[in-house]
Parts: C-alpha cells; structure tokens; sequence
C-alpha cells in the first residue's frame, strides 16, 4: 500500500501555487520587517552573550520550510523565502540588500533538504530537518559577514604575548586581540576548575597566576584591566553567585533549600568547592 504521506504531484508549478507561494511570502515579508525591529530592540539584554540572541532568530526560517511543505515544488523553499526576504528589504531593513542574500541563503538549506527526499516525503521529520538546514545555512552565512574574526579568538588563543606560544608563534600585538581576552579567560578558568590531575586554585591565586604572566604570556594591558578592582569586584561575586545554594519560594518558610545544578565547561564535575575560597588550603 502506498504511503499517503509520500507525494505523487508533478513537479510542474500551477498557477494556486504561484500565488500560495506569493501570499506566504508577502506575508512573511510583513512579519520579517516586524521581527527585525524586536531584533534591534531585544539585542542590548544579549550584549554579554551575542550569540544567544539567535534563539529568538527562527521566525526568519519559516517561509522556507512553510512554502516548501504546503506547496511540495521543487523551488518553493528558495522562492518563499527569497522573496520574504524582499519584501522586507523594500519596506526597510536595517541589514539591507544582504537581508535579499540571507534568503537565497536560508531558502537554499531547506531546499537541499527537500531536494534530498526527492520531493516526495512531506513528513514533521523531514520538515525539522529542513529548519535545521535553514538555519545552519543562515549561521554559516552570519559568520562569515558579521563575525570574521571570531574564530581567530579561538584558533590562537594558546599563543603567547613573547612569541613562544602556538600554533604560529605569533608575538605581541600580532596576536588578534579576541584570542588575548580569551587567553586570560580560558586560564583564569582553568585554574579556579579541578581536573583530573590537580585541584582547583583560590580566587587569589588564580589572580596571582594572571599577574605572573603579564608581558610574558598575557598582554600586558589586557592583564591590568583584568585585574582592576573593580572587574575582579564582579568576577568575585558572580563566582559566588553561581555556587551559592538557591531556595524556593514556596519552601523558604520551611527552610528547604535547592542547590543549583553545576554547569560548566569541560564537563567537570564541579566547578568550585570550599578549597577556591580567598584563603589557603
């Protein structure tokens, strides 16, 4: 018996989907110069984590993964989206005609999705996968306007500020400034987390380490900012903060208390026990 999910439509279009197509486009179009202005309104509670602002970015997919499904032509994906994504630019963007690039874009990863099952299975999980790829697609694309030198905080943050670090032996100044911040992050948190093969150090000697290390392998500006009072005033706390046990509302007259999952990086096991108090073991 046949699979009445799978489609046995020619991949011809019709004229209803031509116009099925338009009006979820224009519709989309509509909600897309919406969404760009809560994009802009919302982006100054993400300014610690930028990234995290993508977890309100899945309304710019949509169009894609809609059109294709409702319409199941092949190009329907690419076409909802692309012309959503002019339409929104006509009304006005703030991103402007990379918002018409960012379709093609997010309409192409849902197309290949599609293009993949041959157009023929119109199924939720063939729809997710399709949303995944829109979105994977619109990540690639944004790293690669928006964030160019993201990755170089990451590829050459074990490179030192007298040249003797890795991989490329960069010396100074020729080291990205992302990858100098996040050397003394990535330390000043290896430092204060057990691992395997040692415990973890106080508060004051990690501070202690990061000084030791200036000119050598910090930069040496960055170090003094880090350890400014009062930069080391908001690491301290939120530091206790983390790992200060948290009550519920409705036990706090029973004095019941809950501690707070320890979620770190790593994946330690914890993060900081009474041994990363100011004084010495």
């Amino acid at each position: 018996m046949a699979d009445p999910r799978a489609s046995t439509t020619t991949p011809a279009w019709r004229t209803v989907d031509v116009v099925v197509a338009a009006v979820i486009a224009v519709a989309f179009g509509v909600v897309f110069w919406a969404w760009n202005a809560l994009w802009a309104a919302t982006a100054p509670a993400f300014t610690a984590l930028p990234a995290a602002q993508y977890l309100i970015s899945g309304v710019w997919l949509i169009p894609a993964v809609l059109g294709g499904f409702v319409i199941r032509k092949p190009g329907a994906a690419l076409f909802c989206e692309l012309l959503a994504a002019i339409v929104s630019a006509l009304i006005g963007s703030q991103w402007g005609l990379d918002t018409v690039v960012s379709g093609i874009v997010q309409g192409a990863g849902a197309e290949i999705v599609f293009l993949l099952f041959r157009y023929g299975t119109w199924t939720l999980p063939v729809a997710a996968l399709a949303g995944i790829a829109s979105a994977a697609a619109a990540w690639v694309h944004d790293m690669i306007v928006y964030y160019p030198d993201l990755g170089k905080g990451v590829a050459a943050h074990h490179e030192r500020w007298d040249g003797s670090g890795y991989p490329r032996c960069l010396k100074g100044r020729r080291i990205p400034l992302q990858a100098r911040v996040v050397a003394i992050a990535d330390s000043f948190d290896a430092i204060t987390h057990r691992r395997r093969y040692r415990h973890e150090r106080s508060f004051s000697e990690a501070t202690r380490a990061i000084a030791a290390g200036k000119g050598t392998q910090f930069d040496p500006d960055l170090v003094d900012l880090f350890l400014s009072p009062p930069v080391l005033a908001k690491i301290e706390k939120a530091m206790r903060q983390a790992h200060t046990p948290r009550t519920k509302r409705g036990n706090r007259r029973r004095g019941r208390t809950q501690r707070v999952p320890d979620i770190t990086f790593r994946w330690r096991q914890r993060s900081l026990s009474s041994r990363s108090r100011d004084h010495r073991p």
